[in-house]
């Protein structure tokens, strides 16, 4: 599985209410779909849909404490809240990508 890790902070804020998330998973797919971007980014959703339960960063009802999602053209994102979401989630999928960034 291919994303990338940033770490966020007061720098980089989501828009999520009372919720702070500490980290965004960047799923990539290039113009020519020729990545597993959108894929690795369901199996990712999935697999936080099944531990944590449902979330949607865009409904105030749909907001969940643990993790959210986000979608974006070519562009899908995971926001986590903490290291011990993070942990979770890379123990089930390590990443072929090993940078995270500040």
């Amino acid at each position: 599985m291919k994303y990338t890790i940033t770490k966020l902070d007061e720098s980089r804020p989501v828009d999520a209410g009372d919720i702070a998330y500490g980290y965004m998973l960047r799923f990539i797919a290039d113009e020519n779909a020729r990545s597993t971007g959108m894929i690795d980014f369901h199996h990712a959703r999935k697999f936080l849909m099944d531990t944590y339960g449902w979330s949607d960063i865009g409904k105030d009802d749909g907001r969940n404490e643990h993790w959210a999602w986000m979608l974006m053209p070519m562009n899908f994102r995971i926001y986590l809240r903490s290291e011990k979401e993070l942990m979770w989630f890379t123990l089930k999928y390590p990443s072929e990508i090993s940078e995270i960034y500040n």
